[in-house]
């Protein structure tokens, strides 16, 4: 039974690789170890599960398929039966990216990115800001949330739109989740956007927006906010992360 599990286990593997979505899990750095690792296993279950179904034939013969020819009281106390639905459920459950409620529990790690002191240079030294992504935003609005020189610079950048229960409605942050090797450390990113969006738009949802760093008010501080010309509401990318 272990190895009907594996084998639907490293299917899924194998159908995640194959539909390009291994990406809502891993750093896709991983993605030649788990095409190796879940070929492997596949393999090794298949041949394991067809030597068992093999050997049953040849003790049985077409009986030993059959619905009767099983104690359905011995298959529900067996915890083997329970691993094999959560194996089952695991590979119908629908592939969706983090969300905004992981992103309030992790919120203590917002825009937490580390970089060098010549990385930081050289993003002050490009003038092309339009091709930033928010992660490179990130890093220098973490740097120096406050900084005039960056006033009236353009953005674009996608995301998923997560509100921080700021007490101003008019406020929310475009946001993308950060990975480093799987998504149990992913931790979110994002850059505030001033704009009238609750009636056009809901958290969680995804957008592109356009437009232009500002100073403004958050928290009783200023710091830069992005005053959008454009928010354009978009789909889920296939891989919605940052790395």
């Amino acid at each position: 039974m272990n190895n009907i599990i594996i084998l639907l286990l490293s299917s899924y593997i194998l159908m995640l690789i194959s539909t390009g979505r291994l990406g809502m899990f891993i750093h896709t750095r991983f993605t030649w170890l788990s095409i190796i690792s879940a070929s492997a296993l596949f393999l090794f279950s298949f041949v394991s599960v067809a030597q068992s179904l093999v050997a049953m034939y040849e003790k049985k013969g077409w009986k030993a398929f059959s619905i009767k020819s099983f104690s359905v009281q011995k298959w529900v106390k067996n915890t083997d039966m329970v691993m094999l639905g959560l194996g089952i459920i695991i590979f119908l459950l629908p592939i969706r990216p983090l969300s905004v409620g992981i992103a309030q529990q992790r919120q203590s790690d917002f825009n937490n990115v580390q970089t060098t002191t010549e990385d930081l240079a050289s993003l002050y030294k490009r003038t092309n800001t339009a091709e930033f992504t928010l992660k490179e935003w990130a890093i220098l609005l973490n740097d120096n949330p406050a900084n005039e020189e960056l006033v009236g610079r353009k953005i674009s950048v996608s995301g998923f739109i997560f509100n921080d229960g700021s007490q101003k409605q008019d406020l929310f942050y475009i946001s993308r989740f950060r990975v480093v090797c799987c998504v149990v450390d992913a931790s979110p990113l994002g850059i505030p956007v001033e704009a009238q969006w609750r009636d056009r738009f809901s958290e969680n949802g995804w957008v592109l927006v356009k437009g232009t760093l500002q100073l403004i008010e958050i928290h009783g501080v200023n710091r830069l906010a992005i005053i959008p010309e454009e928010i354009q509401e978009i789909d889920v990318p296939n891989n919605p992360y940052i790395y």
